[in-house]
This record gives C-alpha cells, sequence and structure tokens, in this order.
C-alpha cells in the first residue's frame, strides 16, 4: 500500500508540473518516468527481507506472560490450578503485529481474555 502512496504522490506530483509548463509555455517534462520507479524496491526484493523478519519475546517478557498464564481467571483451570485444553493443547493465540514504531505483541486464551504489550519504548 505505500508504494501504492508513492507512486500515486509521484504521478500527481508529474501532473501538476505538466499543467505549470502548459500554462506558462514552458516545455513539458519527458514522458520517461523510469527514474521516478529506481528507488521502489521489486516484490521480489521485499519477500526477501520481509523473509528475514522475526518475531519473539525477551526472557522478562516470557515471565510476564506465565505469571498473567497461571493467574488469570479462565473457564479452562482446574481444581488445582492448571489449565487443560484438550490433548493437543492451543490454549493460547500470539499474535505480533508490526507497526512503523514497534510491534505490538498480543497474547488470547481461548476463554476470551486477552494480555497486550509492546516494544515502543
Amino acid at each position: 500500500m505505500k508504494k501504492i502512496a508513492v507512486l500515486k504522490e509521484k504521478w500527481e506530483r508529474y501532473q501538476r508540473i505538466r499543467r505549470y509548463r502548459k500554462r506558462f509555455k514552458k516545455a513539458a517534462p519527458p514522458a520517461d518516468l523510469s527514474s521516478a520507479f529506481e528507488d521502489d524496491e521489486t516484490e521480489e526484493e521485499e519477500a526477501r527481507r520481509m523473509a528475514g523478519v522475526r518475531f519473539g519475546f525477551s526472557v522478562r517478557d516470557w515471565e510476564t506472560i506465565i505469571h498473567w498464564q497461571r493467574t488469570h481467571k479462565c473457564r479452562y483451570r482446574l481444581k488445582n490450578g492448571c489449565q487443560y485444553f484438550g490433548c493437543i493443547g492451543g490454549g493460547y493465540t500470539y499474535s505480533f503485529t508490526p507497526t512503523g514504531i514497534g510491534t505490538i505483541y498480543e497474547i488470547s486464551c481461548t476463554c476470551g481474555k486477552k494480555m497486550e504489550f509492546d516494544d515502543f519504548s
């Protein structure tokens, strides 16, 4: 989406320059816009760059997550304090949302409770 916005901006700028030059009888800029696209990465280059993106938690984050998992009120918690989600587990969903200023982490329990934190600081 960012590429599309950049291309639109460049195209609108090109059109403004053309209108200005036409109005004041100046020569139009060249029709070759290849220089406008030189700095854009190809889909293949972007895919290679994004393949290197890794998400994970620090030891301190894991301590907080494990504490939350063991203490939040959950309908899947047994009388002895353990949680049981069935034979294959899958009681928690870990979501990572990368943004321009950091990553938003969200851990969701099957019961519906959520824990969110980020690495903005």
